[in-house]
């Protein structure tokens, strides 16, 4: 079993989806053609601007079932408002279907902060060498 997680991006004050959101979901898209996925972990909640009703993981799901992925393969993480609950929430998530791969995607500048680095957070909460742990990113 191979999981995805797309990891999420603060939603623009008309809840749309910021471009570094897109680029993230775009990445996904590609990593589909690339490598069969089986299912698809959306992590993000509301954390701003406060008031939306929807979650990041919900603008994503809409945004990748109209670029054409069957939503059966979609789990919505809607409880994460930082990179660490992204992975505190998502792992469990992963390990429940018995994911034997999970490639975490994210952009280039989300990987490259010294502090709360993805690789870091999401190893310490993956802590299971039986599972392969991959990130996906942009090369700009």
């Amino acid at each position: 079993m191979v999981v995805a997680i797309v990891l999420g991006y603060k939603l623009n004050n008309d809840a749309t989806m910021h471009n570094t959101l897109i680029k993230r979901l775009d990445l996904c898209l590609n990593l589909l053609k690339q490598e069969k996925i089986d299912r698809i972990i959306l992590s993000g909640g509301k954390p701003t601007p406060p008031g939306l009703e929807i979650s990041e993981a919900m603008a994503m799901e809409q945004y990748l079932i109209k670029k054409g992925v069957d939503k059966n393969i979609l789990i919505k993480e809607d409880k994460s408002l930082t990179t660490v609950e992204n992975a505190k929430y998502s792992i469990p998530i992963a390990k429940s279907l018995n994911a034997k791969k999970i490639i975490v995607i994210t952009t280039l500048e989300h990987m490259g902060r010294s502090f709360l680095n993805p690789v870091n957070i999401f190893a310490d909460y993956l802590n299971d060498n039986n599972i392969t742990l991959l990130f996906h990113t942009n090369s700009n």
